[in-house]
C-alpha cells in the first residue's frame, strides 16, 4: 500500500509505502508500473496536459515491458 498526500505548506508530498517481506519482487515491480500509469491518467485528468501525460505511459510502458511486467 502507498498513501501519499499533498502538504500545501512546504510544497511537497508526504508519502508512506507499506509492504510486507511476503510480497515477491515481480509483484511489487507490477505494482510500480501499475500505480505509475495510474498516476499518469490522474495527472492528464487534473492537468489536460495531454503531451505530458502520454509521454509518461509511453516511457513506462516501455519500462513495465522490460521488466516482463507488461506483455
Amino acid at each position: 500500500m502507498m498513501v501519499a498526500l499533498w502538504d500545501e505548506k512546504e510544497n511537497n508530498t508526504l508519502r508512506i509505502d507499506l509492504w510486507t517481506k511476503d510480497m515477491m519482487v515481480d509483484e511489487m515491480k507490477k505494482f510500480y508500473i501499475q500505480n505509475i500509469l495510474t498516476l499518469t491518467d490522474t495527472f492528464q485528468k487534473a492537468t489536460a496536459d495531454d503531451e505530458t501525460a502520454a509521454l509518461v505511459k509511453d516511457f513506462f510502458s516501455e519500462v513495465g515491458k522490460r521488466i516482463g511486467v507488461l506483455g
